[in-house]
């Protein structure tokens, strides 16, 4: 009636369950039987079903030893079972499989910003992971996601892109200053604000930029010399 893939399938999900209720249900973590069990559902690998929807009911001791057996089991390939674990558990699942997956790094940072797309996903979830892990994405990437994103999220990423933003950075950010997100544009010139150099000062105020390359006011303006045309006038000799 079953194949034998099924059949594997249902005694290691019993086999899952088993370890994750003795986990559950010890008061001692870091005993010699606790660990053990915690080994040996993470030897089981990611076949078990769902088990971050345990972190609903898990007590403080639960939570680490779960926690620390999901981060072991994201992949590439397991990653979306994160991300569903993040669009229908309640705030504990949300907040355990951050923790694992900011724990981890077996998995391509860019699913992070992909699954801010997905719908009804908690966005401030990846987003903390995001920031935990962000020297592992680059600035333009980061820029990308940041502007497909509404309002709240964007001042997220945009405070992670401030966090990762270095003087090499200035060519990619002043070049978006024309761009036509409000938004985005504002927070650019705050991230430029704390880079004290000339160019940036000409990018977020061209006219200030013009004065600084030209002291004597530009060509036709008023100068050291005078405000007549840029020319000096001499005042005749005293009779």
């Amino acid at each position: 009636m079953f194949g034998a893939n099924t059949r594997m399938g249902f005694f290691t999900n019993l086999r899952s369950d088993r370890l994750i209720q003795q986990i559950k249900s010890t008061n001692e973590p870091l005993s010699e039987e606790t660990l053990k069990s915690v080994a040996k559902l993470k030897s089981v690998g990611p076949g078990h079903p769902a088990g971050h929807r345990r972190l609903a009911d898990a007590d403080k001791n639960a939570t680490v030893a779960l926690v620390d057996v999901l981060s072991t089991l994201v992949s590439n390939k397991t990653f979306p079972q994160f991300v569903e674990g993040l669009c229908d558990g309640g705030p504990r699942i949300s907040a355990g499989i951050a923790w694992a997956l900011t724990s981890s790094r077996s998995y391509t940072p860019g699913l992070l910003l992909d699954a801010l797309n997905a719908k009804g996903v908690s966005k401030s979830a990846l987003v903390d992971v995001i920031q935990a892990q962000r020297e592992r994405f680059n600035l333009r990437e980061l820029l990308k996601a940041a502007y497909a994103q509404e309002p709240n999220e964007k001042a997220a990423l945009f405070r992670v892109i401030a966090d990762v933003a270095a003087p090499d950075s200035l060519g990619e950010l002043t070049s978006r200053l024309e761009g036509k997100d409000p938004i985005a544009r504002m927070h650019i010139i705050n991230i430029l604000s704390k880079f004290n150099q000339p160019e940036v000062k000409r990018a977020a105020d061209p006219a200030e930029g013009q004065q600084q390359d030209d002291p004597l006011g530009g060509a036709g303006g008023a100068g050291a010399h005078g405000r007549t045309g840029g020319r000096r006038h001499d005042l005749p000799p005293a009779a």
